[in-house]
């Protein structure tokens, strides 16, 4: 998988080739973290593509604004809708049949008993009735409107959410990035006047971002938008905060896969992590913890840590997805590093994954290369450092790494400013 970019946030240009783990390293304020957002939005924009663009119709097909009663219809599943919209035969009357039934359905969601029998009101009868005047006349106009037309829209709005509305790199007129799978397919986005996009081959596997260890007080609070974190986390945190449990034969065919990382990660943590329905939030228990204590308790570095056995508890991971780590070293003790460095390689062998990791250290980036090398999986890692260009404002990233010297002595650059002010002592 080939990723290609222009003129998007800090990157003038860049292209990546992703095998299994790549690792950007280099400078604060480079186009690592743009990177990282971009692939993340991309695993997370264009697999609910078209549940996006069908909700979106569902919405204006039932526009509350519009009707009364209109909220209760934006609550059907797209399904629903789906064969709502699908049948182009449909008429008043049996559309109206379609919305008593939902509005039935609603109602035993709502109060969880059955009410297939209950009678409407006059009333609901009657707004139901114009509900499917209205609704009919928008299915026909929403019928109109090409798919592409629409999915370009949600892209764009997707896109600009996790960007802030700054996609395009300052004063440039146009940007792009291009996917490609296979080698032959090419999904392509395009910003201009507006955005278009070319979907050669639509995705399946998700995107998640983890780019603070804090994603995981949010889960622990049951609260799946927390504002103050990357817009990018809300996706993730739905899925920890998830009431249903694991698929059991899920957990069945994974489980003997996982089961040394979890050991690993239950070793740093020193406990278990369990949902407590008594305190309605994360709790750690074990060796480590006199009493059981709230996750949210513990330190930053345990939060890093934690937030990858959650992931695995709730069964977030499937094989090939992409997950992106905006600079994860930076809440760790050295050893720590080492320990988190390994339980990465050791994800990514497990679930097949894609892995974008950002970090400042030559040092983290070393212990990757090395772990890798321990797992035989060397051939599936790559590192790139972001140039920056002449003008200071933009980077440019081409070809990876091959030798780590020029490396590290750019970050001994720092080190060797302490000797100086030591000798000014």
């Amino acid at each position: 998988m080939i990723l290609e970019v222009e003129n998007i946030g800090k990157i003038r240009s860049a292209k990546l080739d992703f095998k299994g783990i790549t690792v950007l390293v280099g400078d604060n304020n480079s186009g690592k973290s743009t990177v990282g957002r971009i692939l993340a939005s991309l695993f997370t924009v264009l697999p609910t593509l078209e549940n996006s663009v069908k909700r979106a119709r569902r919405d204006y097909v039932f526009n509350d604004e519009a009707m009364r009663y209109g909220y209760r219809f934006r609550r059907m599943s797209v399904e629903v809708f789906s064969q709502l919209y699908d049948d182009e035969s449909i008429t008043e009357d049996s559309l109206f049949v379609s919305l008593i039934n939902e509005w039935k359905a609603s109602r035993y969601r709502r109060m969880a008993r059955r009410v297939e029998s209950e009678k409407l009101s006059e009333e609901e009868i009657s707004q139901i009735r114009h509900l499917a005047t209205v609704a009919l006349v928008r299915l026909a106009e929403c019928r109109k409107i090409p798919y592409d037309q629409l999915a370009d829209i949600e892209i764009g709005k997707g896109f600009a959410g996790f960007f802030y509305g700054n996609i395009k790199r300052m004063g440039c007129e146009t940007a792009q990035l291009k996917l490609i799978i296979g080698g032959d397919k090419t999904n392509c986005i395009t910003w201009g006047a507006g955005v278009h996009a070319r979907i050669d081959k639509p995705l399946e596997n998700r995107g998640w971002f983890i780019g603070s260890p804090l994603i995981i007080d949010a889960a622990s609070n049951d609260f799946a938008f927390f504002n103050n974190l990357e817009r990018l986390h809300d996706i993730l945190l739905e899925r920890l905060n998830e009431v249903k449990e694991v698929n059991s034969v899920r957990k069945a065919i994974v489980g003997d896969k996982i089961k040394p990382i979890e050991e690993r990660l239950e070793s740093i943590l020193d406990g278990q992590i369990f949902y407590s329905e008594e305190d309605d939030e994360l709790m750690i228990k074990g060796h480590g913890y006199k009493n059981p204590l709230p996750v949210k308790a513990l330190s930053m570095g345990l939060k890093a840590f934690a937030v990858l056995r959650w992931m695995l508890e709730k069964g977030v991971l499937q094989e090939g997805d992409v997950l992106v780590l905006d600079e994860p070293e930076n809440h760790l003790h050295p050893r720590w590093q080492i320990v988190y460095a390994e339980i990465i390689v050791m994800l990514q062998q497990c679930f097949d994954l894609t892995v974008l990791l950002t970090t400042h250290s030559p040092y983290f980036l070393e212990s990757i290369q090395l772990f890798a090398k321990k797992h035989h999986a060397e051939d599936r890692l790559t590192a790139y450092q972001p140039k920056l260009d002449e003008d200071g404002f933009s980077s440019t990233i081409d070809s990876p790494i091959t030798d780590n010297g020029e490396l590290y002595r750019r970050f001994t650059d720092p080190l060797r400013e302490l000797d100086i002010l030591r000798a000014e002592q």
